[in-house]
């Protein structure tokens, strides 16, 4: 089933993105939301990113505090392991 990926950086990032997770719970969106940073936990945001569309993740989005390199760096992971996948 094809769903939405949602990482998160840090639980401080929850009260913003609930907002997308109600919205996904009131129009019946099927998603996955993981909690994971990459300064903590680097391993398990690797892991997210490169195993998403296994998962049938096919809307890998990545969110941590305001800044842009966190859901940049997941992108590129999910990106190269779709092309290795494709090769």
């Amino acid at each position: 089933m094809k769903k939405i990926g949602l990482l998160m950086g840090s639980d401080s990032d929850l009260p913003v993105m609930q907002k997308a997770l109600d919205i996904f719970k009131e129009f019946g969106v099927p998603y996955e939301a993981v909690l994971a940073s990459a300064h903590r936990t680097p391993a398990a945001v690797k892991e997210f990113a490169e195993t998403a569309e296994e998962r049938g993740n096919r809307v890998p989005h990545c969110r941590c505090g305001n800044g842009g390199s966190f859901s940049r760096c997941c992108r590129v992971l999910y990106d190269a392991a779709r092309h290795r996948s494709s090769s």
